[in-house]
């Protein structure tokens, strides 16, 4: 029994790191929408024509890229478990 029920606290801690996770790159996606796109559409503007270097990749870029990466393994792996528990 003891086992078990350190199980489901442990169990709990992840389900509440997962969460916290999917909100922080919710989050993430709203700020760098509001607050970057004046200053991301500057940056490309200075970058015309720039298109062949690794660079062009702005904090925008690799922030928002990440974000919805983590959001969609986030929602894949929720409905893989609710496909367990059926």
């Amino acid at each position: 029994m003891g086992s078990d029920s350190n199980k489901n606290i442990l169990l709990q801690i992840f389900e509440n790191f997962r969460a916290s996770i999917l909100l922080l790159s919710m989050i993430l996606i709203v700020w760098v929408l509001t607050e970057n796109t004046v200053w991301f559409s500057e940056f490309m503007a200075e970058r015309e024509g720039d298109y062949d270097a690794i660079t062009n990749f702005s904090l925008f870029e690799i922030v928002f890229g990440s974000a919805i990466i983590v959001s969609i393994l986030d929602i894949r792996a929720w409905f893989k478990k609710s496909d367990e528990e059926e």
